[in-house]
């Protein structure tokens, strides 16, 4: 397959482009990435549209809290020091000490499909890791409330509503 935005071959599995950095499109990666079933101070809030359920997604790590109104599909990039992007939401965990715990600029992404929420890790330096269990790169991996990931050493809970 080639990438949407710029043509560049695109290895099976992968969500971005190596060559642009482009997200692949929804349609894309459905087709791509197989889905395996897993069990300031001031809280960020970012607001996805679309139809669908209303999901709340809160993100608590290092006494920094970010909470995603999310409706519909989308996704939602985690990372450090991300640069603002008009096409996608993305979660800068530079403010719960990202950057010293290990944390890559596009470290995992969150999707949130048919009313359930997913994450996959972007071949990250030190990895993300789900309730203990390191995460292979690019495959979905389903989120529950009350599951812990890890990003490098930075620990995150989830709470899901």
């Amino acid at each position: 397959m080639n990438c949407s935005q710029c043509g560049s071959p695109i290895r099976e599995g992968e969500l971005l482009c190596q060559t642009c950095g482009a997200l692949q499109s929804d349609d894309m990666l459905t087709r791509r990435l197989q889905i395996k079933g897993e069990s300031s101070n001031q809280p960020r809030t970012k607001s996805g549209v679309g139809s669908g359920p209303l999901h709340t997604i809160t993100l608590s790590a290092d006494q920094q809290a970010y909470e995603c109104s999310v409706k519909g599909e989308a996704s939602i990039l985690l990372g450090r020091c991300v640069p603002p992007d008009a096409a996608r939401e993305a979660i800068d965990l530079a403010l719960a000490g990202g950057g010293e715990k290990g944390v890559s600029r596009q470290h995992a992404i969150l999707r949130v499909d048919r009313g359930a929420v997913f994450v996959a890790d972007l071949e990250s330096t030190n990895g993300t890791f789900l309730n203990g269990r390191r995460l292979q790169p690019h495959f979905q991996h389903l989120l529950v409330s009350g599951d812990v990931l890890r990003l490098g050493a930075l620990e995150i809970r989830v709470q899901i509503s």
